[in-house]
């Protein structure tokens, strides 16, 4: 698990999160998104691990409501490229509590 993640007690797995007007969304890892609004992180382990998605990669969502939620396809664009990668899916988000 990730060094940030580490520690974190999780809560009951949610389908959908609020999202605000500017995005907090970040990836942790090729299978792990993270998400952080009003002081709680939020970590989406992706329904199968995402071919060229890692840290520096910027994430194209499909997503028409003011929410991320389980099943909403995104693209991960690799630093210095034109083309997107495959398209991935976003699983549940579990909201993390720090100890």
């Amino acid at each position: 698990m990730n060094r940030e993640l580490a520690g974190g007690v999780a809560g009951r797995p949610q389908a959908c999160i609020w999202t605000n007007a500017v995005s907090n969304l970040r990836v942790i890892d090729a299978a792990t998104l993270g998400y952080e609004t009003g002081g709680r992180t939020y970590v989406n382990r992706l329904r199968a691990p995402c071919h060229g998605l890692n840290p520096a990669s910027a994430i194209l969502l499909d997503v028409h409501a003011p929410r991320y939620c389980r099943g909403d396809r995104f693209r991960a664009l690799e630093t210095g490229s034109a083309v997107a990668g495959p398209v991935c899916v976003l699983g549940d988000w579990v909201p993390l509590t720090r100890r």
